[in-house]
C-alpha cells in the first residue's frame, strides 16, 4: 500500500537524521491516511515550508483540510512561526486547490 510505505520512508529519513523538523502522520477511522509536516523551517526568519500527502483512498473526505488547518495553528501558535508555505505541483490540481481554499496567497 503505498501510504505504509511513504510513512515508513518519512521513519527510514527521521531515524537516520534526513527528515523532515515536525512531521506527523495523518490518522483518519483508525487507519494512517497520510502525512503532513513541515519540510523546512527557516529559525531566524520564523518562516516554515508545509509538505502533505494523503492516500488517493482518503482523499475527498476533508481530511487534508482539518490536517493542515491544524499544522497553520500548530506553526503559528506553538512553534512561533511567522510565516507559513506550501509549494504545490502546478498539474496537481487538487492539492492546489486546498490552500487556496484556506486563504494562501500566490
Amino acid at each position: 500500500e503505498d501510504t505504509a510505505q511513504n510513512i515508513k520512508s518519512r521513519l527510514k529519513e527521521y531515524v537516520e537524521n534526513r527528515g523532515y523538523p515536525k512531521s506527523f502522520a495523518i490518522i483518519y477511522k483508525g487507519k494512517i491516511a497520510g502525512t503532513i509536516g513541515f519540510n523546512d523551517m527557516n529559525k531566524t526568519s520564523k518562516i516554515g515550508e508545509v509538505g502533505y500527502w494523503l492516500g488517493e483512498q482518503f482523499q475527498g473526505e476533508g481530511v487534508m483540510t482539518k490536517a493542515l488547518t491544524a499544522l497553520i495553528h500548530y506553526g503559528f501558535e506553538e512553534l512561533g512561526l511567522n510565516r507559513i508555505q506550501i509549494k504545490v505541483a502546478v498539474e496537481n490540481k487538487k492539492s492546489k486547490a486546498l490552500p487556496e481554499r484556506l486563504g494562501f496567497t500566490k
